[in-house]
């Protein structure tokens, strides 16, 4: 990245753009057509997009207050994190569907260090967690962001099978919630 180009990303970053407004400036093409696409479907799910951070990109996603997910995007790619916090209520509808084969990728706390020990990712903002375990899938992940695991850079397939996840979590939520 130039110079100039880092210039202008801190001067939208300082702005605090709309999730919108920051994907058309990162992106072009594709990567710009699914990301806009998952963010103007996660609003018509009755979602709301808030600005996680001025330094990298991200912007939470929220139902009814509730954390559902959160969007990465940077110059380079964009990641979604879902926070599947009742997975296993539908445990048996991401089977059936084959909704767990998800090329997931960690998101190691920053307070800890990263398997080979070399160096640490910064991908949250001060978490007081310092790291979980989490099992996800069948699949085990060490030393975890206290949110789920992301997938860069989805394809539509991928999307579909995120958009799937998020509205069986908010379905799940939703009868938490009635049930109190």
């Amino acid at each position: 990245m130039t110079k100039e180009t880092q210039s202008q990303v801190g001067l939208w970053k300082n702005k605090r753009p709309s999730v919108e407004e920051w994907i058309n400036f990162c992106f072009d093409g594709v990567l710009r057509e699914q990301a806009l696409e998952f963010a103007e479907w996660a609003r018509g799910m009755g979602f709301k997009h808030k600005i996680h951070s001025t330094t990298n990109g991200g912007h939470n996603v929220f139902y009814n207050k509730e954390y559902m997910c959160k969007m990465l995007i940077n110059n380079e790619y964009w990641t979604i994190q879902p926070c599947l916090t009742n997975f296993d209520k539908y445990e048996d509808i991401i089977k059936t569907e084959g909704l767990a084969a998800l090329p997931w990728k960690p998101n190691y706390c920053i307070h800890k260090k990263q398997p080979d020990k070399t160096k640490i990712n910064n991908t949250c903002n001060n978490c007081p967690v310092k790291g979980v375990d989490r099992l996800v899938f069948g699949d085990e992940f060490t030393q975890c962001c206290t949110g789920f695991p992301s997938v860069r850079n989805p394809n539509e397939a991928e999307l579909n099978c995120i958009k799937r996840l998020l509205e069986l979590e908010k379905a799940a939520r939703i009868e938490q919630h009635n049930a109190k």
